[in-house]
């Protein structure tokens, strides 16, 4: 009941600025988890997002919940998750391990964006700690307690979906004067039939190297 409360109030706000404002909720998923009721969600703040200038991404900055929220504790072994309200009845939402959170030098939400006749929608959605997950994921430290973020100091980038390449077509086929059709391949020539005379003009100088040479002419014999 809060965060619909909640949610409508920033839609309000959204509306006399003329930005477009979505709720974040965050929440931690411990695992393994041995009650097995799934985990409510709590408040984290809002994006607002305004239209670029000249074609580029909206700008986008993170407003925190004003209401004062009990920050929950939870091993590190499990998840952080954080969701993003559409208002349409959907949410992006992005999960990171919740052993990540402490060693991150800060906490940026990345947001990716189309547009489409002038409104803004938000499409995809990532986390990024500044560096705090390796290439392996893997925890740094184990067995520690985190709590869930503050809020503060908090970022935001937007960002276009990437433009697709273009599409190189290959060039028509050659059509034949006489028919009109395509004209049909050239066959591929044989290794003979490419170096033939080249092969010949081996063969004609081995033969000669290997002919037995004319045997010579007796001499006469001379007068004493």
């Amino acid at each position: 009941m809060l965060f619909r409360i909640l949610l409508l109030g920033y839609l309000s706000l959204a509306a006399a600025s003329g930005d477009t404002t979505f709720p974040v909720a965050h929440r931690f998923l411990p695992h393994p988890d041995p009650s097995g009721v799934e985990a409510a969600w709590t408040p984290f703040g809002s994006i607002s997002l305004s239209p670029g200038s000249g074609g580029s991404a909206p700008n986008g900055s993170f407003q925190p919940a004003t209401q004062e929220t009990q920050r929950e504790e939870t091993a590190a072994s499990g998840w952080y998750q954080l969701s993003v309200d559409l208002g349409d009845g959907t949410s992006l939402i992005t999960s990171v391990r919740a052993c990540h959170l402490p060693s991150a030098s800060r906490e940026t939400i990345v947001l990716g964006v189309s547009e489409a006749r002038g409104d803004i929608h938000p499409t995809s959605l990532y986390l990024d700690l500044g560096g705090a997950v390796g290439s392996d994921g893997a925890c740094k430290e184990r067995g520690q307690r985190v709590q869930l973020p503050s809020g503060e100091d908090v970022g935001v980038e937007i960002r276009f979906p990437p433009e697709p390449k273009g599409i190189t077509l290959a060039p028509p086929p050659t059509l034949n004067p006489g028919t009109g059709k395509p004209a049909e391949p050239e066959v591929e020539k044989s290794f003979f039939q490419k170096y033939w005379l080249a092969i010949l003009g081996v063969g004609l100088f081995v033969a000669t190297q290997i002919a037995p040479e004319p045997p010579q002419q007796a001499g006469r014999p001379g007068a004493k």
